[in-house]
Parts: structure tokens; sequence; C-alpha cells
């Protein structure tokens, strides 16, 4: 979607006909969804019609939506995460029963995901009360670009020996350099400077990098450890968090969505279907021989695996 733009995901998905089938899809798994079937029932045909129209536009079809902004439609309907979450969910397994591929589902929902802000009336903008704090940007309070700079340096370094991060990180030194930069870039304009780096890069950038909230967690404690030893006040550590939080989807989004669409397909069609995908009996084996070649291979852990022998 990133590379051929969403008209080609229009396409794939049938156009506005196959969205229109696939609404009706998902209305029928929403509205006996105990979790968000209130929200749709209230004026099924209405909203129906209205998603539709939303849906088949935002995944490239016509320009045709004239309604309410989506932070006014939902302001006092008490809609939160949860919700949209079971919403999520539901649109997956329509997009499922349709008969549509993996990497088109995992497209569609990539490009539902920053809908959430939209609804959950939220900023997409990193840059909110957090950043400006008695008329002092964030990057002001965190001791200047010279200092930032000097916080992101330390974090990079507790990156590259955590274990619990450390495969991400431990890179090139030239690759090590151009992650640093990027870091402190980003930053950098998200705490009140002049913004170098491209928010909207960062979902492709990290999308097949496998990034779970867990290790986003790890990085962001290390910031935190980092900013506390370079002499970064509580208060602006705490504003910093906050900021830092909102592009945790983009980062995380990509793995999280492969595995709940895992998740729901094995569930769906049961584990056996993954073993004849590998190719049974046979196919598992030559993965493993495979797998084995690889890891003799690899400097990070061959010193496990010296002498062992595959049974």
């Amino acid at each position: 979607n990133v590379e051929k733009g969403k008209d080609q995901m229009f396409k794939r998905l049938g156009g506005s006909e196959g969205i229109t089938t696939l609404m009706d899809q998902f209305f029928n798994i929403g509205t006996t969804d105990v979790r968000i079937k209130e929200f749709l029932l209230k004026d099924k045909d209405r909203i129906k019609a209205g998603m539709t129209v939303y849906i088949v536009e935002m995944l490239g079809g016509p320009k045709a939506y004239k309604g309410k902004e989506l932070g006014e439609l939902h302001q006092n309907l008490g809609v939160n995460d949860y919700h949209f979450d079971a919403f999520l969910a539901d649109f997956g397994r329509a997009l499922l029963g349709a008969g549509h591929q993996d990497a088109l589902i995992d497209e569609v929902m990539v490009s539902l995901e920053p809908v959430r802000a939209d609804v959950l009336g939220r900023s997409r903008d990193v840059t909110d009360a957090a950043v400006m704090k008695d008329g002092k940007p964030l990057l002001e309070r965190y001791g200047g670009d010279m200092n930032l700079e000097t916080v992101v340096e330390s974090m990079y370094d507790k990156l590259v020996e955590d274990p619990r991060v450390r495969f991400h990180f431990e890179k090139a030194k030239a690759k090590q350099r151009q992650i640093r930069r990027k870091m402190y870039q980003y930053l950098s304009g998200a705490f009140g400077g002049p913004v170098q780096y491209d928010v909207k890069q960062m979902r492709p950038a990290h999308y097949n990098m496998n990034i779970t909230d867990y290790h986003f967690d790890v990085v962001a404690e290390l910031f935190q450890r980092a900013s506390k030893e370079n002499g970064v006040e509580a208060e602006a550590m705490m504003d910093a968090a906050v900021v830092v939080a909102k592009v945790r989807a983009d980062v995380t989004t990509g793995c999280v969505v492969r595995m709940e669409l895992a998740k729901k397909k094995n569930a769906q069609d049961g584990m056996d279907q993954l073993f004849q995908r590998l190719g049974g009996l046979d196919g598992v084996m030559a993965m493993i021989d495979r797998l084995y070649e690889c890891v003799e291979r690899d400097k990070r852990i061959n010193m496990f695996f010296e002498g062992a022998k595959l049974q």
C-alpha cells in the first residue's frame, strides 16, 4: 500500500462494490458482537451507509464522504480503545470471510489503525500540551539539542547492551549512526524543535521489524534512564513519555497485525492447516535443516549449538 498507493488496494478489494459487500459482512459480525453492537444497532441503516462511504474513500475509492468529522460523531458515545480494538477484530474477520489474501488484509488493517485517533478524539500530531510548559518547549526543558543528542547516544549505548532489545539495535557502525541520527531528529521535532523527521515514515520504516509492545516499553524505559542520568528534570521526563507514547502504534502495528491475523486464522482453520501449509512432516524437517544451517553461521548464537545433532 505504501509503495503502490491506496488506489491499488481499492482495486484488489473489488472496488466500491467489493467494499460494500465487505461492510455487509462486517455488520453481520459486528451487530452480534456484545462488545460493540450497541453502537451499530442504534440507527443501523444510517450508520452502515455512512461507514461504507467513509471506508470506501479511506481505502482508496472516490472521495464522496461529506459527513461530520469522526471525533464529533463519536465524542458523546463513550467509545474507547477497547471498542476500537473490537471493531478492528471484527473487520479482520470480515476480510478473512471474504477470502482476501493475508497480505491484503494486513494492508487494510494497517490503514484502519490511524482512524483510532480520530474516533477517540485524539490528535495525530505529536505536538501537544505536553510539549509546551510555562512558555518553554520540551526541547528546551531537556537542555536543548546538544543535551538531547547526548541522551539519545546514552540510550543507544544501553540498547545495544540490553538483551531484551539488542537484536534490533546491534547493527554495523554506519547503520547504528543512521538510527541514532533519526532517533534524535524525530525527538527534536516532537519536543518542539525544528521538524527534521517525517513522522509519516515511522510506520513503514518499522512495519517488518516485528517490534512488540514489550520492545517498545524497553526502549522507553532506557530513554527515561538516559534522560535522568543526563540531568533532565522529572516533569520533563514525564512529558517526554507522553509524546513518545503517541508513536507506539506506528512502531508496533506491523507485528501486532500479523500476530492477530495468524491467531485468527489458526483458530478458524485449526493448527493442522498450518502444518499442511508447511508441507507436512517433510516440509517441517526441511525447514529445520535450513534453520540449523543458518544457526551454525550466526556468530551471535552458534556457540550454543556446537556439537549438537538433530535427532
